[in-house]
């Protein structure tokens, strides 16, 4: 009988020392079930005690959210997701109106470059279904293979400070929602590399988009290629805002058609633009044929009071309106010219009056004058004397 009792005494020291192990190596420690700002870090222990409302990746808090939270985030209910710094896999985030889950959550990283969401392979780094009033901050995401962020169903997003970087589309809606989303950025990056087809920075098919101080970048570096289509590109009810912001489209590589900004394409028709205050450049240091604004298929771009810089030695087109429209007037310091030849401008396209420039030399008078782009023009002289009425 004693022997038992010492046998059992020994034994249950065993199993609440076991216990008081596996609960000092678990990552967690307590969590409120009504918690409004949470934690999401590489570890949870601080000198080996627990952090309480922590979690180690999205996964444990995708389902503290879905089976925990006694109050799902919505508008009653907002959630705070602080991300600390290191590297997180994907993240998928799918809501669920019928139970009470529409959004309402900010994530807050640590600053961009610090707090890096990334897909290790193909596909998104970040997928967001039927989500409204979601914040992202101080963060960057991307892919190593294709895509960034992917976001479906309609409803609104917000993004400060982010980077949005990798190969191919960067910005992509799998399908609409019932009625437009808006996402508005401010101060924040999409660079988009040569990979796998296009390299869109951004592709709006389904809802509003408004960019203020922010870059969008695709660039085809050395020795890689480059596939078609737009660089930020409008169709169907797409429809993108960009204010006081740059556009670039860097070609060092092997690209084939590419546009910086365009709509209509791809079959899809239709979509907007809308560009005011905006740096707009299109560099091929391989003499690549580059088009700046091109229109087609319904859709629809007004690029006013911005500037241009244009730099290849193939063809440079600043206008192509192939079945939609483009209001986009410009007025350059001298004749553009690709190849920096003025004697040489054949080089540049445009359509008829949206280009203006003045010449100061080689009039009847000697004084400065007006010329306007013609397409009526030689090909060699499509710049039109409004006041000698001759092409030059």
């Amino acid at each position: 009988m004693l022997m038992m009792q010492h046998h059992r005494k020994h034994t249950l020291i065993y199993v609440v020392l076991a216990a008081a192990s596996l609960v000092s190596s678990y990552s967690y420690g307590a969590t409120d079930p009504n918690a409004a700002v949470v934690e999401v870090r590489k570890t949870c222990l601080d000198n080996g005690v627990a952090r309480n409302n922590c979690f180690t990746d999205f996964g444990p808090l995708k389902n503290w959210i879905n089976t925990a939270r006694l109050q799902k985030p919505s508008s009653d209910a907002p959630l705070k997701v602080e991300i600390g710094p290191g590297t997180f896999g994907t993240f998928s985030l799918t809501c669920n109106a019928s139970s009470g889950f529409t959004g309402y959550i900010s994530f807050v990283g640590a600053g961009v470059g610090n707090t890096v969401i990334l897909s290790p392979g193909f596909g998104a780094g970040l997928k967001v279904q039927n989500c409204t009033e979601l914040g992202f901050s101080d963060l960057s995401i991307g892919s190593v293979s294709y895509g960034g962020v992917t976001w479906s169903g309609g409803g609104n997003s917000s993004w400060n400070n982010v980077h949005i970087f990798g190969p191919g589309n960067l910005w992509y809606a799998d399908y609409c929602g019932a009625s437009k989303g808006k996402h508005y950025w401010t101060s924040s990056r999409i660079t988009a590399t040569a990979g796998v087809g296009s390299s869109n920075a951004y592709y709006e098919v389904c809802d509003e988009s408004w960019f203020f101080g922010s870059e969008l970048t695709a660039s085809v570096p050395q020795n890689t290629n480059g596939g078609g289509a737009g660089m930020v590109t409008a169709n169907q009810q797409g429809e993108i805002h960009i204010y006081g912001s740059v556009l670039r489209a860097l070609i060092d590589g092997n690209a084939g058609s590419m546009a910086v900004v365009s709509t209509g394409i791809d079959g899809g028709g239709g979509g907007s633009i809308h560009i005011h205050g905006t740096g707009i450049d299109a560099i091929s240091n391989t003499g690549k044929n580059l088009t700046v604004l091109s229109a087609a298929n319904g859709g629809h771009i007004h690029a006013n009071v911005s500037s241009y810089f244009i730099q290849t030695t193939g063809s440079s087109t600043r206008i192509v309106n192939n079945g939609g429209h483009i209001h986009a007037p410009y007025q350059w310091e001298h004749i553009p010219d690709p190849d920096s030849d003025p004697a040489t401008p054949s080089g540049f396209t445009s359509v008829n009056g949206a280009d203006m420039t003045t010449i100061s030399t080689g009039t009847s008078d000697g004084k400065p004058h007006l010329i306007i782009y013609s397409a009526d023009c030689p090909a060699d002289t499509r710049w039109y004397d409004a006041v000698d009425k001759v092409c030059r």
